[in-house]
């Protein structure tokens, strides 16, 4: 007797196809059915891996060298736009898609064919590298429009046309932003595009709108707002990083331009740069702001800088008497005015650090802490072309180290940071001033002086008194 598994097995050996005729050797029905889901939902851009994207660029470089570009198989001409702009760190002048022939001959390609495949993946190529760069820029758009208008599939006929027009991408854009809706899905956008180079140009066209608002002084809060919620999506930056080095120039350098601009504005502008940049004065955040140009850190630093004078005044109204801060609050306010302070750090007792987090948004965790003093005495270390300056709440008088003086108390301190007392009030340093003769202007002459002597910079006397 033979078992099941035997006979099972021997009955797949013998096996053969049936007639034919009487059945159908291929599932007709599934194959109709793939085709029908294939029309309804369209298709999705999905490139080669990178190894193959290699060996197709090869090959496709090769064929177009020796004029045959269209002598290449057929799988390789329809994954042919994978390859176009590739790779993708070159410089363009060497892609493929520069070359004039090379656009030529894909078109005449493509053009009798439309394999709904190729045309996603041109276009979704298109919208990503958005080569305006190239020479070939118009004739690779009008081929993408062409195809865009006759597409077959519901993926190509759901792309918005002002996607494929002269300036599309300032106009899309516009769009989203005016709309206050990211959602790239609603012009036909693929959600893995939402960073791509086409909405990249178009939101470099806005910032440069709202700089040109900002020079001319007719900005207003909404719309630098309305544009800042545009750049950031799902919590982190939508474009890459080049992207926004001619964010930080265009609007920063627009507020060191001199014109007047409402404080909320500026206060906006310089904090989502803050949020997103990290502090300019601090190493761990210099790799951000090293491509930015100097004029627009000196535009984040200096309003940093007033913030920290700012809080300190603050500060000082609910932890010092009146008699010990009034001349002194009057005094370094009138070099923070002419943006005569370069940095400003805060070094605060126990009481005054509570006392800041009840008041202030400041992260206190950002601040030196006074060790030796009272709990609401403070000190503010200032920066002024290179020397430094310590001002305190209460008695204690103003000092002033040397540029060149190794013992000068250093600034956003990283690990510990505690200051001594003692240190703060050393004799190491080279200008010691106490505060007499408030009323008469006495000590703000002479600490005056002896910034001017040491600096070159100089305030009147009306206007600190």
């Amino acid at each position: 007797m033979t078992n099941g598994r035997q006979g099972l097995r021997d009955a797949l050996d013998s096996w053969t196809e049936p007639a034919f005729g009487r059945y159908g050797t291929t599932p007709k029905r599934t194959m109709k059915a793939d085709k029908e889901v294939t029309e309804l939902f369209g298709h999705e851009a999905r490139p080669p891996a990178e190894y193959d994207l290699q060996r197709l660029f090869v090959r496709a470089r090769r064929a177009a060298d020796k004029g045959r570009l269209l002598s290449l198989e057929h799988r390789d001409l329809r994954r042919l736009p994978w390859v176009l702009f590739y790779p993708h760190d070159s410089p363009p002048g060497s892609w493929l898609g520069a070359r004039a022939d090379v656009q030529r001959s894909f078109r005449e390609w493509i053009g009798g064919r439309q394999r709904i495949s190729t045309v996603v993946a041109l276009v979704h190529e298109f919208l990503r590298v958005h080569p305006t760069r190239l020479s070939t820029f118009g004739d690779w758009l009008e081929v993408v429009r062409s195809l865009a208008a006759s597409g077959r599939s519901p993926s190509i006929r759901k792309l918005d046309r002002e996607l494929f027009v002269e300036n599309g991408a300032q106009k899309v854009v516009a769009r989203m932003i005016a709309d206050g809706n990211s959602d790239v899905a609603r012009f036909g956008i693929s959600p893995g595009l939402a960073g791509c180079a086409f909405l990249a140009a178009g939101a470099l066209a806005q910032v440069r709108r709202v700089g040109r608002n900002v020079r001319s002084g007719s900005v207003h809060l909404e719309d630098v707002n309305d544009l800042l919620r545009f750049l950031v999506l799902d919590n982190r930056l939508r474009f890459p990083d080049e992207m926004y080095t001619d964010t930080a120039d265009e609007l920063l350098g627009a507020l060191a331009s001199g014109h007047e601009v409402a404080r909320e504005v500026q206060d906006h502008i310089c904090a989502w740069f803050v949020r997103w940049f990290g502090d300019p004065r601090l190493r761990e955040h210099a790799s951000r702001w090293r491509p930015v140009s100097e004029e627009a850190r000196k535009v984040v630093t200096g309003w940093l800088v007033a913030g920290t004078v700012e809080q300190f005044f603050l500060l000082i109204r609910k932890t010092a008497y009146d008699w010990h801060w009034r001349y002194r609050q009057s005094f370094w306010a009138a070099y923070l005015k002419g943006h005569l302070i370069d940095d400003a750090w805060f070094v605060l007792g126990r009481r005054a650090r509570q006392l800041l987090r009840q008041i202030s948004k400041y992260d206190d965790s950002a601040c030196g802490s006074l060790v030796g003093g009272t709990s609401d005495q403070s000190v503010l270390l200032m920066k002024i072309d290179g020397i430094t300056v310590a001002e305190w709440s209460h008695n204690g008088s103003c000092r002033i180290w040397d540029e060149d003086n190794p013992r000068a108390p250093q600034l956003h301190k990283k690990g510990p940071k505690a200051y001594s007392r003692d240190n703060l009030a050393s004799h190491s340093a080279d200008f010691v001033q106490a505060h007499h003769g408030s009323e008469r202007g006495r000590w703000q002459a002479r600490v005056a002086k002896a910034i001017l002597d040491r600096t070159g910079r100089d305030v009147e006397w009306h206007e600190y008194m």
